[in-house]
């Protein structure tokens, strides 16, 4: 005989369900990360060690023989310990002039020529990293130089041109610019009469019939009334801020003239024009009596600048 189930034992069987405890139904667990292992780990990044290096910097890059001096200045980059150890070479044979400690250099006493010395800063704890700068060293007598942009060793830049044989007087520059043949520098008008041989840097045989257009800035310390002193063999003139301060033009042997000017302190345009007649002596020389002293000396190189 089949059975079946009656609808009251189907009732029955729900409600003994709804009945018994109850059931609590998750979903998904959590998703769990575990650590890389240690093969993929990335390590972390090295520090870079910068390179260490220096640079030489020299406060002029001209000076004249005499023990004038220059600052020499190292620039250690990278590391803390930034003491060098400072050396100078050059040509054999010649004084080369000496370094301090402290990187001041000190030029040659004499020298006969020209010389290129070179400055060396050694790093103290490392013998392999050093840096150098050249020098030129110029005997004391020389009068003038081949210029150099930004040259402050000898700012006065003079414009060489040649004259007619027999030229009575200073000529008028803007008039014969077709005769300019160079441009030289000086670092002051510190020229006592004496013999001229030598010529002009990159002029061959020009030691007589020439004239000089100087022009630049003039320092003045302090306000007040100067005196100028101009002695020349042959002819010369001083100009300041356009106006004539002395006047010993004309062809003659050395003798001086003298002119004053009130000057506020500061830069102040100067030309000073000057020409020589037949060979071979020659003089320039300027000199200033400035306010509150008693005697005439010669215009310091300081006081001129491009």
């Amino acid at each position: 005989m089949n059975f079946r189930a009656s609808p009251i034992t189907l009732v029955s069987f729900t409600l003994m369900l709804a009945c018994s405890e109850s059931t609590t139904f998750k979903g998904n667990p959590p998703v769990v990360t575990l650590p890389p292992k240690a093969a993929d780990a990335k390590p972390a990044p090295e520090p870079v060690a910068l390179e260490v290096t220096i640079a030489v910097e020299l406060s002029a890059l001209e000076v004249r023989a005499g023990k004038k001096p220059v600052q020499a200045k190292a620039i250690v980059k990278n590391t803390e310990n930034k003491s060098v150890v400072w050396t100078v070479s050059g040509p054999d044979g010649v004084d080369l002039g000496t370094i301090s400690t402290l990187g001041v250099y000190s030029s040659s006493q004499t020298l006969k020529n020209e010389i290129t010395v070179t400055i060396k800063a050694t790093l103290a704890t490392d013998n392999t990293i050093f840096a150098t700068q050249t020098l030129k060293v110029i005997p004391a007598e020389t009068i003038f130089i081949g210029c150099s942009k930004g040259n402050e060793v000898f700012p006065i830049e003079a414009e060489v041109f040649r004259l007619p044989v027999e030229t009575q007087r200073l000529p008028e520059f803007d008039k014969i610019p077709e005769d300019k043949i160079s441009t030289v520098c000086m670092d002051q008008f510190n020229v006592p009469e004496r013999s001229f041989d030598d010529g002009f840097p990159g002029v061959e045989n020009l030691i007589e019939w020439f004239a000089l257009h100087t022009k630049g800035k003039l320092n003045i310390p302090v306000a007040g009334e100067y005196q100028f002193r101009l002695r020349s063999d042959d002819g010369s003139m001083l100009y300041i801020n356009g106006t004539t301060v002395v006047d010993n033009n004309g062809l003659h042997q050395a003798e001086a003239r003298e002119g004053s000017m009130t000057l506020t302190a500061g830069s102040h345009d100067f030309v000073l024009d000057y020409y020589q007649g037949p060979a071979n002596r020659i003089a320039l020389e300027l000199f200033w009596l400035v306010p509150g002293s008693s005697d005439f000396v010669i215009v310091p190189s300081s006081a001129f600048q491009k």
